[in-house]
């Protein structure tokens, strides 16, 4: 389900009155915990010119529970159960709770569901809420598993086609937006490709293959991409410094200068955790 499935099945339940785009807006600040979108952004996302850079707008990828549901509950009442029926009516697969009678899960399954669109990984304490107070057993049996402790398995045989897709897709961005030549460049020049690239996994894989989330492949590249916008940081404080000098002695493995050496740690810190990811492979090849 896109976000623009997902505005456009809310719209249809006739519920909300506000033009889609400003449900949208309305609705994602009140769940935000960063900074506010604008109308302009929100209707680039709806016609994917432009992904959500979701840690600008969600500290820590945190959400705002109290803010989702105060924007339901400040405009609808009973009629929950048209917003229901319209998410029962679609083809689309979702994890909308279509069966409960309780208004209190309906609205938990809604924003769990939005953020799966936004690709956040489930805070677990709704996860284990929703399973502790769901009425039957297969609601949620779509929902990813939050336990870690089989993490060091193999994958199971079901997932295994999906991991094997999702690593072609990791594999195909970082050569799409030149991570590899970013990652090796002589100077500390903080690349939009970084920016982008960071955006697009998140889109393309933690949003798409969300089910994955407790595989141990899936948390890898999570991983991946934290350490590479802290990498991003790393280079704009170093652009904006006094300092003069960035260049990288490759040669002697080290720099003249702080922030280089603070970059040739966060690279190793990168390309270890692109090993785990391609078993013993490197991102920088001779």
């Amino acid at each position: 389900m896109t976000l623009k499935d997902y505005i456009d099945i809310i719209k249809s339940s006739g519920v909300i009155k506000e033009a889609k785009l400003t449900l949208l807006v309305e609705l994602f600040n009140a769940t935000c915990t960063g900074e506010k979108a604008t109308h302009e952004a929100a209707k680039k996302w709806l016609s994917k010119k432009r992904n959500i850079r979701v840690s600008m707008y969600f500290v820590n990828y945190e959400v705002s529970e109290g803010g989702f549901y105060d924007y339901f509950k400040r405009r609808i009442t009973a009629q929950w159960r048209e917003l229901q029926k319209a998410f029962a009516k679609t083809s689309i697969e979702n994890s909308v709770d279509c069966e409960t009678d309780n208004e209190i899960f309906f609205y938990r399954s809604l924003l769990v569901q939005f953020i799966m669109i936004l690709g956040i990984p489930l805070p677990k304490h709704i996860y284990d809420e929703m399973l502790f107070s769901s009425h039957h057993d297969t609601s949620y049996q779509s929902m990813p598993s939050r336990d870690s402790s089989h993490l060091g398995n193999e994958a199971a045989p079901t997932n295994k086609a999906q991991i094997k897709q999702l690593l072609d897709v990791f594999l195909n961005l970082i050569y799409e937006y030149k991570i590899i030549k970013v990652l090796t460049a002589d100077t500390l020049e903080p690349s939009n490709n970084i920016l982008d690239f960071v955006e697009a996994t998140k889109y393309e894989i933690l949003n798409r293959f969300v089910r994955l989330q407790s595989e141990i492949i899936f948390l890898k590249i999570r991983e991946f991409i934290f350490e590479l916008e802290n990498y991003y940081h790393l280079c704009f404080a170093a652009s904006h410094s006094c300092t003069n000098v960035f260049e990288i002695m490759h040669d002697k493995n080290e720099s003249s200068n702080t922030f280089g050496k603070s970059a040739l740690i966060a690279r190793k810190e990168i390309d270890s955790i692109y090993g785990e990811i391609f078993e013993g492979q490197t991102l920088f090849v001779c």
